[in-house]
């Protein structure tokens, strides 16, 4: 009773001159071969049972033994055997690729487009989850997904979450739609591994992941100030970050040095560290610091300038 042909299995070994021949179709097991009675009881004994199915149909199934002799059969004794499904884990697969290459101010970059989702029981999943399970950096770490098919995101810190009920084909749709982004213009280099799984309720997957490489580029630097200044005649006057100032997003002002290439013509520059030394070379830690000083040279001129470079160390001038 409730056979189902594609997922029930009677097991038998041939034994004791005892054959067994199974057919799907109808269920049945007929064994043949003259044996003893005691052979045929045992060889009863050792039927099983198996299902094949990893989401099979739970009705209770009725097993009903019958014998027969050269002369007549006999009666029908019946056994009941209750199904219990268990829920099986959903899978999530990707096609193994390299690392995404990803360079300061690229925006935002698709992560995989290659992942599969999958569950041999349930044709929907529940969440799914998306974090930087290495390299992560911080806030400048972003992962980017747009709501859809009734799912949405929630982003906190290294984790994606995805939650709300919806079929494989729309979650492998939003998984495959997932972005990352560096918002730094000072990111930390290296590679981050983002790793997805998906679950259906009950259980989890196993992990997809892939990687993506952050490769950091030199910023220009910026002159926020050149105002100049005014002094008496043969005085000497600091030059402050209200005078002039260069700014870089990723360099430290003492890593952005000044060049002089045309001196002052009516006096010197000098650093209050190394006073009557004129210098070809101060810092923006120097001017912030109030170590750099104009001296004019006390001769009757009204004006005076110089010229200057700023290079960052880094290769931006």
């Amino acid at each position: 009773k409730n056979h189902v042909s594609s997922e029930d299995l009677l097991n038998f070994t041939e034994q004791n001159g005892i054959t067994g021949s199974f057919n799907a179709t109808t269920g049945v097991l007929t064994l043949t071969g003259t044996s003893s009675v005691a052979n045929y009881q045992t060889a009863l004994r050792s039927i099983t049972y198996s299902n094949s199915s990893d989401d099979p149909d739970t009705n209770t199934r009725e097993f009903s033994f019958q014998v027969s002799d050269a002369y007549v059969s006999s009666s029908i004794e019946t056994r009941t055997l209750d199904i219990t499904a268990v829920n099986d884990a959903p899978t999530l697969t990707n096609t193994p690729q390299p690392a995404i290459n990803y360079t300061e101010g690229d925006g935002q970059s698709v992560i995989d487009t290659t992942l599969v989702t999958s569950d041999v029981d349930n044709s929907i999943i529940q969440s799914a989850t998306i974090q930087i399970t290495s390299g992560y950096a911080g806030a400048e770490d972003v992962l980017h997904f747009t709501d859809q098919n009734g799912i949405s995101g929630s982003l906190a810190g290294d984790t994606l979450t995805l939650s709300g009920p919806a079929s494989l084909a729309n979650y492998q749709t939003a998984l495959r739609s997932i972005a990352y982004e560096n918002t730094s213009d000072d990111p930390t280099g290296g590679t981050r591994t983002i790793t997805f799984t998906i679950n259906d309720g009950g259980l989890d997957s196993g992990p997809g992941s892939r990687d993506s490489t952050v490769t950091p580029v030199n910023d220009e630097q910026s002159l926020d100030i050149n105002a100049g200044l005014s002094l008496n005649e043969g005085a000497t006057a600091g030059i402050s970050n209200t005078e002039l100032s260069t700014s870089d997003v990723d360099n430290t002002a003492a890593q952005l040095t000044y060049t002089v290439t045309s001196a002052p013509n009516n006096g010197q520059l000098e650093l209050t560290t190394g006073p009557g030394v004129p210098i070809a070379s101060f810092t923006q830690d120097d001017i912030d610091s109030g170590r750099l000083v104009y001296v004019h040279d006390d001769s009757e001129t009204t004006t005076d300038s110089f010229d200057f470079s700023v290079d960052d160390g880094a290769g931006a001038t």
